[in-house]
């Protein structure tokens, strides 16, 4: 018989024992031993779950008019069912539905060709995201308007938002958030023909902060700003952001200000633009703490007829840094900064003539242009 120090251990519990401690044990006792570590590792993995820590995750295919296992017929079915983790694979079709996602750490990954078209959530939007940690890829997404006259393609009312590879157009809004929105990055997207009477635009977020890489924005219309970001922190890189030949106000708006960046970007003012401003910074007041503008390595337009301002700052802000950019237009040539070099025309500057909208400038393009400014090849304005 085994000693009373051998018995084994309370369901539940992991301590590991011997072959030769479980000798002469009866079959009842070792079933019981079984149950135990496996109640037990069950227990540590809800826990892991509970904790928030990322899981491993199925894919549920999306396919109009299927069904079967991990297949479902609509947007919606899918995100019914999905648990933390999951890939939402969206084939190729168009989708007259709206979703709501309330599950943490998810992925929207839809197929070229899968778009979602004129039905709204909520009155808000076609994916109204609730969760934290989602993933959007792929979705193209157009035709979104409710009565409030700011529906969108994407509203986030979770926290850390990622959009990649997206298509969102002729809607009222692209992108609209909360006031704390954690951090929502934009990369590799475009955003086209968005904006509904000056209240809504390509993309308003409403705090946090905004990283937006390799992305454009094109032709806001009915008076929409192209960017409104109240984050924190704003940062755009190599991107092009141009009104064309949309009725759009400002390009860039951070009306309260943050710290941020603007750099190897085309930010363009197109001739229907209605507001005078390329970009504006802190002019609602409320600033930010340490809230600073650095316009650094881009190629600026200023193509709206009459006044063009190239950066609108409230006098309370600190002085924008515009530094190293080639500017086209000659519109308030005092807050043209240090190091830039200034073109009446596009023709001077070499460039295609409008309504093209040039390339990101390169490293070779910015050497070029500025090589004639002071200060620049020494590495002043770098």
């Amino acid at each position: 018989m085994p000693t009373p120090e051998a018995h084994p251990p309370a369901a539940g519990s992991m301590a590991v024992m011997r072959p030769r401690q479980m000798a002469g044990w009866p079959l009842r006792s070792l079933c019981a031993l079984a149950i135990g570590l496996f109640a037990g590792v069950g227990a540590a993995t809800r826990a892991d779950d509970a904790g928030g820590r990322a899981t491993a995750g199925r894919t549920l295919t999306v396919k109009i008019g299927a069904s079967g296992p991990l297949v479902h017929p609509s947007i919606s079915a899918a995100f019914a069912v999905a648990r933390e983790g999951d890939d939402i694979h969206v084939t190729r079709g168009e989708y007259r539905e709206a979703v709501v996602i309330r599950t943490n750490r998810v992925t929207l990954r839809a197929d070229k060709g899968a778009v979602m078209r004129g039905v709204a959530a909520d009155g808000k939007a076609a994916v109204v995201v609730k969760a934290d940690g989602v993933t959007i890829t792929g979705l193209e997404c157009a035709d979104i308007e409710v009565p409030d006259r700011n529906g969108a393609c994407v509203r986030l009312e979770g926290r850390d938002l990622r959009l990649s590879e997206v298509y969102f157009h002729d809607s009222e809004q692209g992108v609209l958030t909360g006031g704390a929105p954690g951090t929502v990055m934009i990369e590799d997207s475009t955003f086209a023909r968005l904006g509904r009477g000056g209240q809504a635009h390509g993309i308003y977020i409403g705090g946090g902060r905004l990283e937006i890489r390799r992305s454009r924005f094109l032709e806001s219309r009915d008076e929409g700003h192209e960017i409104k970001s109240r984050a924190l922190e704003t940062r755009i890189t190599d991107s092009i952001v141009a009104s064309l030949g949309g009725v759009s106000s400002r390009a860039i708006d951070l009306p309260n200000g943050g710290v941020a960046l603007i750099e190897r970007s085309v930010i363009a003012h197109g001739p229907m633009a209605t507001n005078r401003d390329l970009v504006s910074f802190g002019v609602e007041g409320n600033l930010h703490p340490g809230s600073a503008l650095v316009l650094r390595g881009n190629l600026l337009l200023l193509e709206r007829p009459g006044a063009n301002v190239l950066v609108n700052a409230a006098s309370s802000a600190a002085a924008p840094r515009v530094e190293g950019n080639v500017i086209v237009g000659r519109g308030q040539a005092a807050a043209h900064g240090r190091c830039n070099r200034v073109y009446g025309s596009r023709a001077e500057a070499g460039l295609p003539p409008a309504p093209v909208v040039p390339e990101r400038p390169s490293t070779a393009f910015l050497d070029r242009h500025l090589a004639v400014v002071e200060g620049f090849l020494r590495g002043a304005c770098r």
